[in-house]
Parts: structure tokens; C-alpha cells; sequence
């Protein structure tokens, strides 16, 4: 796991993970009302979604949710997949 994982203490389940600025849906209704993002801004998330799903499967890891919701981006550029609940 990178930084966000999962320990236990004093039996107690703990889950460390980052706090995201905003998710793909979001940056879509955002461009229906005002289009602000360039096309190479949004190449960029796609390359780094399909990134992480290359480095999940070969981790022989199935998200089986990919949607708009599920990619969370910051304002550094880091994106992220995120709603591992139905992952296999």
C-alpha cells in the first residue's frame, strides 16, 4: 500500500488516507456552467486514472468502479482512485 493503510492499534482498526480536493464529477459539472480546464489538463487525468489502473492490475486488483466520483484530483495534480468496496 503507498500511504494509505490500514493498521491496528490497542484493537482498533485504523485507515490513514488523504484528503482530495475534489473528485471527476465535480470538475464536470464545473465545465458544463464554464469550461476552465484545457484539453491537456484532462488528457493528464486520464493518463494518470488509466496509470493507476495499470499499477492495480498488475497488483492482480479489480476496482470493478471506475466512475466519475471514484477519481479524486488536488490542486498539486496528484490524482487518485478511491471506492475500493467492490474491488476483488
Amino acid at each position: 500500500m503507498t500511504c494509505h493503510e490500514c493498521f491496528d492499534f490497542k484493537d482498533r482498526l485504523w485507515l490513514i488516507i488523504d484528503l482530495r480536493e475534489g473528485n471527476l464529477c465535480d470538475l464536470i459539472e464545473d465545465m458544463q456552467q464554464e469550461p476552465s480546464y484545457t484539453e491537456n489538463a484532462i488528457k493528464y487525468i486520464a493518463h494518470q486514472t488509466l496509470s493507476g489502473l495499470h499499477f492495480l492490475h498488475s497488483q492482480n486488483v479489480i476496482h470493478r468502479d471506475i466512475k466519475s466520483d471514484n477519481v479524486l484530483f488536488s490542486q498539486q495534480g496528484s490524482v487518485q482512485l478511491s471506492d475500493f468496496g467492490l474491488a476483488v
